[in-house]
């Protein structure tokens, strides 16, 4: 990638009044290439170059920005291709070996790949032909969001929950993600779990209001 230059300017508040602004400019490696400053006061002229110098300004450029939000679609993107391939080795080069999944609406957490692996594939064995349409996606450097509509046959047991219905179901949901090292590192889904359990013939009876004394 080619070294390029890029202007922070960095305003700091001097303990003394009558301080002017600092200037600096910044390599895309984060450290100071240049600093100008006409501040006046001691404690000004020590605070400044600390902050400056001590503490590396990370300015990635654009397209490094590129290739991270790149990394990151094709990680979303690879998650809803596992439900549409149902091969779970795919999750080895997608989620970090110390990831951690949060089933929000279930409120369960699974830490570490291979509770994920075994958690995802608890849904395939109960709906063995369940897809996921992608609805739209946005990508940061380090975060993403995907949202999809998930859609199956209960075939199968839902262990401890309900027995095979053999009953069609479509959700909407939407998945979030936070990535590192070109991994999944974090990922959260929330979805309709009340829709979810209608469509499997679950009566869901909300508790009786009444009035106040």
């Amino acid at each position: 990638m080619p070294r390029r230059l890029f202007v922070a300017t960095f305003v700091l508040t001097a303990l003394a009044s009558g301080a002017s602004p600092a200037v600096a400019q910044v390599s895309s490696n984060g450290f100071l290439v240049k600093h100008e400053t006409s501040i006046g006061a001691p404690h000004a002229r020590v605070y400044g170059p600390i902050l400056l110098l001590g503490t590396p300004v990370h300015c990635a450029g654009p397209s490094q920005q590129a290739d991270e939000r790149a990394v990151g679609e094709q990680l979303m993107l690879g998650f809803a291709e596992f439900w549409n391939s149902h091969d779970l080795s795919q999750l080895d080069a997608i989620y970090a070996d110390d990831a951690v999944f949060e089933d929000v609406p279930d409120g369960t957490t699974y830490r570490g790949l291979e509770e994920i692996k075994a958690s995802l594939g608890e849904d395939i064995t109960y709906a063995p032909d369940v897809q996921i349409e992608v609805v739209s996606l946005f990508v940061s450097e380090d975060r993403g969001a995907l949202e999809w509509v998930w859609s199956g046959t209960q075939t199968g047991d839902i262990p401890g929950l309900l027995p095979a219905t053999g009953r069609a179901f479509s959700v909407r949901g939407v998945s979030l993600f936070e990535f590192s090292a070109g991994r999944i590192i974090r990922h959260a889904d929330y979805y309709d779990a009340a829709g979810l359990l209608h469509q499997l013939g679950v009566e869901i009876r909300l508790p009786e209001m009444t009035p106040d004394g």
